[in-house]
């Protein structure tokens, strides 16, 4: 019978260094190409995405990373597995919106809904917090960029209060402004763009992400996504364009705004 083939582990570190463009000749030439080949990178800390990726590009600077995400707007910063945020390319997107994403739009909204219902600010809240977030995102529109302090001055609503971790020792108070952010996000409605002060800050300015990305962000069906991607990751950037221009048959993909319905 024939010996089976086996990877040793220096081989196997050999390749994932390799693969994660962490060996000196196999850096890569783009923020994308960094972020596609890691499948995201990891943002919850904005110099996390600097740091990781300077390690891998050939010729690393704040510039190059800052580029990427606003002004080429190759990359996008969005919310993605374990309810973290990440950095993905614009091809990647799409899937992990629809077999991450959505269900966390889902249970923040959910959770935002039982919040406000303890707060008496309204007998239906979720015809009240449809409102908020119409007029909220209607404020957006007209800023094209804004923060949460500034959307709240158009919108008075978005400094309501709601307690957190009610009856507990660490129990606080929060305005929705943040949560009803974050939720339209979730849901492909809005984006992160660039952060006030530097490049380490955590408070983003907000897009709706037509404005940020004026072509949309191709919309796929959770298992074309997923089946483009899986067959097009190893590919250059260039190729990967390529291969991802046409859908797999069946995908209901097209160029507009990656938005999806969610359940209230």
């Amino acid at each position: 019978m024939k010996e089976p083939f086996r990877v040793t582990v220096a081989e196997r570190r050999a390749r994932l260094a390799r693969r994660h463009h962490l060996a000196p000749e196999a850096r890569a030439g783009s923020v994308a190409e960094v972020a596609g080949s890691l499948v995201g990178l990891h943002s919850t800390d904005p110099a996390t995405v600097f740091l990781s990726a300077a390690l891998r590009l050939r010729e690393p600077s704040l510039t190059a990373v800052e580029g990427a995400l606003y002004d080429d707007r190759t990359v996008l910063r969005m919310l993605g597995m374990r309810r973290t945020v990440f950095v993905v390319p614009l091809d990647l997107a799409p899937v992990v919106q629809e077999s991450t994403v959505g269900p966390i739009a889902a249970a923040q909204r959910k959770l935002l809904i039982e919040l406000l219902a303890t707060t008496g600010v309204a007998t239906d809240v979720q015809a009240w917090l449809g409102e908020v977030e119409a007029a909220t995102v209607a404020a957006l529109d007209r800023r094209g960029e804004a923060t949460a302090a500034e959307l709240a001055k158009d919108e008075p609503r978005l400094r309501t209060q709601v307690v957190l971790a009610r009856g507990k020792p660490y129990e606080g108070s929060q305005s929705i402004s943040t949560r009803i952010l974050l939720t339209l996000a979730a849901e492909g409605r809005l984006v992160r763009g660039r952060p006030l002060g530097s490049w380490i800050s955590s408070q983003y300015r907000w897009a709706p992400i037509e404005r940020w990305l004026p072509a949309g962000l191709d919309s796929w069906t959770a298992e074309a996504a997923q089946a483009s991607w899986r067959s097009t990751s190893t590919a250059p950037p260039a190729s990967r364009s390529r291969a991802t221009s046409n859908p797999p048959s069946g995908s209901s993909r097209g160029r507009r705004s990656c938005r999806r319905s969610t359940p209230a």
